[in-house]
């Protein structure tokens, strides 16, 4: 995949967060709402794992370096929260900023990688993160606007956090452009950890402190996990 063509999908995860605030700036979200929304986000996310980038990078020869890297990138994820909880602890609208920045140069990494890997490959994965960085924008704003910040500050943070997400996309795409599938699969691996970290100890750990467990937050769960794989299987026929 071309340099420009990987910009145009690299846009798509941060014009998702833009999409959520604008809608957020326009209507308040309940907890109920925000719950939910987190359990969809990390449904859509492991599908994004387990359907597309998975299957992919245990493509590679040996296997062994892509465990290590899946390991390696849970591991960073769980220290970059410990630092943020850490340094942010009394200001809630700057944990909340630099998680989602953490998140968005992860996905950026995601995206210049896929598309050295393949065009098709690299349209799905953004699809995923597409589909679950919408809803996200919506929850940040909300929580944003409960910490009582401007909506200029809302709006620019938006914004900031898509270049954050086009920086890493360069970044990853010149850095594995003529190397060799390992290489890329364990860039692949390495967001793998962070992400698997992000759905399961994040995104359902917030959704419980809101509402607590119930049917619905967890039928959502599955339920986006099981769109991503249907819009998978049908761009694939």
């Amino acid at each position: 995949m071309g340099f420009l063509q990987m910009l145009g999908l690299a846009v798509l995860p941060g014009l998702g967060i833009l999409i959520g605030t604008l809608i957020s700036e326009k209507k308040n979200l309940s907890d109920r709402v925000s719950a939910a929304a987190l359990h969809w986000i990390a449904g859509t996310m492991l599908a994004v794992v387990g359907v597309e980038i998975l299957p992919e990078v245990l493509k590679a020869q040996p296997s062994w370096p892509i465990l290590i890297a899946v390991l390696i990138g849970g591991f960073l994820a769980i220290g970059s929260d410990r630092l943020i909880d850490r340094f942010t602890s009394e200001n809630g609208k700057w944990t909340i900023l630099f998680a989602v920045a953490v998140d968005m140069f992860a996905d950026g990494i995601t995206i210049g990688v896929s598309a050295n890997i393949s065009p098709n490959f690299a349209l799905l994965v953004v699809l995923g993160l597409f589909i679950g960085d919408t809803p996200e924008g919506l929850i940040n704003t909300s929580s944003f606007k409960k910490q009582d910040t401007s909506r200029k500050f809302r709006v620019l943070v938006a914004v900031l956090l898509g270049f954050l997400c086009l920086a890493g996309a360069v970044t990853s795409y010149w850095l594995t452009k003529n190397q060799s599938d390992l290489v890329k699969y364990l860039f692949l691996a390495l967001t793998t950890g962070m992400y698997i970290q992000a759905a399961v100890e994040d995104l359902i750990e917030r959704s419980h402190a809101k509402t607590g467990k119930n049917t619905l937050n967890q039928s959502l769960l599955i339920v986006g996990f099981t769109v991503y794989m249907a819009g998978s299987l049908f761009l694939k026929q």
